[in-house]
């Protein structure tokens, strides 16, 4: 097998004769705008061009990208998809949506024949998470692709007695909008993302030895935040070195740094490295490379505040009610949210509440467990179809969060599965 590192969560596997690409989120702007690929990729959608197969995991916009498979499609039309069968109605369409209509459902533990020497199988999360991970086999090598699929030790484990794997790329990082999207004072900051980056971390490193694979790769942390948020770039950066570490006194696992361009070979069970980029980025590379960007960012960003201008009173009034019915199916503790939305254009702030289950007789207390602060024009794109993930774009940019505990109780947990499985796309501004 021979694999080239593309950027981020893609990679591209060419062995016996054919081209597997995961993944691919190569070039533009994921998540409203807010994550773009840093490094940038060195390699394009249009030199990768024609593939016999493309893996795509789940949904999130870093790994079903539009910009991208626009690229791509040209050269790609009927290159069969692979995806996990998730049991779902709307997944498979949803893909197919972007103009790949070969699509290919594989179950959970189940294998795909793709030649008389080559296999792939696919495992989905074992905790409910709608991500799943590749294994690539090719007589006595075997190549584990985790994506996002944050599994169980117990099932790494599993996978790592069924397989004997060669090379691993794992995921060293833990996203999501806490805490650096979070209201804490400055030295719970710093305390919350070190301690989140170490969780992230060790975790990987667990499964690493879990599966018992006997090389690591680092990956799927090739994303950084433009705009206004670009000052969390340092408390949130995947940090590939210090990951790397970790493995220092592990005789039996070593890790490799591969960054995009680089390729590799694993040929009966040893790794041989073609090409490598041993320099990792500085916060000054990054900083310089952001200044040339502005441009194309700026071009993104119009395209993010295209109805900014418009009314937006049935938007928010839609995104609430949306919420309050959701509020029926509620059977925890008493929660209250206060919801506000900024108007940038007026300068002011629209506040609503929604309340979820029954406040106790001797709480006096009008205070919300928790603040959600959404800009307009975000709930404008969300209530508008622009998002096709819906609430969980919100999770990398998109609103900031309030609260007085450093650390999410039962309730809020809860709370943001609930209201990320809503659909708040209003139909009445389709017809």
């Amino acid at each position: 097998m021979k694999i080239t590192t593309i950027c981020h969560a893609s990679v591209l596997v060419e062995v016996d004769g054919m081209r597997i690409l995961t993944d691919p989120w190569i070039v533009g702007p994921t998540y409203a705008n807010n994550h773009w690929i840093y490094p940038p990729s060195k390699i394009l959608p249009e030199d990768i061009g024609k593939v016999d197969y493309i893996f795509m995991s789940h949904g999130h916009e870093d790994h079903l990208q539009k910009y991208t498979l626009d690229r791509l499609l040209p050269y790609n039309r009927d290159t069969k998809v692979i995806i996990p069968d998730y049991k779902i109605k709307w997944w498979e369409p949803a893909v197919r949506s972007f103009g790949l209509k070969n699509t290919i459902l594989v179950e959970h533990d189940a294998s795909l024949k793709l030649s008389d020497k080559t296999n792939i199988s696919v495992f989905i999360n074992d905790k409910g998470d709608m991500d799943a991970s590749l294994l690539v086999s090719n007589n006595s090598d075997n190549v584990f692709i985790q994506t996002d699929n944050l599994m169980s030790y117990e099932e790494a484990e599993r996978i790592g007695k069924k397989f004997d794997i060669s090379l691993s790329y794992l995921i060293p990082t833990l996203t999501g909008p806490w805490p650096t999207f979070f209201d804490f004072d400055e030295i719970t900051m710093k305390k919350l993302s070190i301690e989140k980056r170490d969780k992230a971390a060790n975790y990987s490193f667990k499964i690493a030895k879990s599966l018992n694979t006997k090389n690591v790769i680092p990956f799927a942390c090739d994303q950084f935040h433009y705009g206004e948020d670009y000052h969390i770039n340092d408390l949130a950066r995947g940090d590939k070195r210090n990951y790397i570490k970790l493995f220092d006194k592990e005789d039996q696992i070593s890790a490799i740094l591969m960054q995009t361009g680089d390729e590799l070979e694993l040929i009966d069970k040893k790794i041989n490295v073609i090409s490598q980029t041993k320099e990792i980025p500085s916060p000054m590379d990054q900083a310089a490379w952001a200044i040339g960007m502005r441009k194309e960012f700026r071009k993104f960003e119009a395209l993010e505040k295209k109805y900014l201008t418009e009314d937006y009173a049935e938007d928010l009034e839609y995104f609430i009610t949306s919420v309050q019915k959701a509020q029926d199916t509620w059977d925890h503790n008493y929660f209250h949210v206060r919801w506000i939305f900024f108007d940038e254009i007026r300068f002011k702030e629209i506040e609503r509440n929604t309340i979820f289950g029954e406040k106790k007789q001797d709480d006096k207390s009008n205070n919300p467990n928790l603040i959600v602060e959404i800009p307009t024009y975000r709930i404008q794109n969300l209530v508008r179809g622009e998002y096709h993930m819906g609430f969980p774009t919100f999770n990398s940019g998109c609103m900031k969060v309030f609260r007085d505990n450093p650390y999410q109780v039962e309730e809020e947990k809860y709370f943001w599965d609930l209201i990320k499985n809503i659909n708040y796309k209003n139909k009445k501004i389709d017809d």
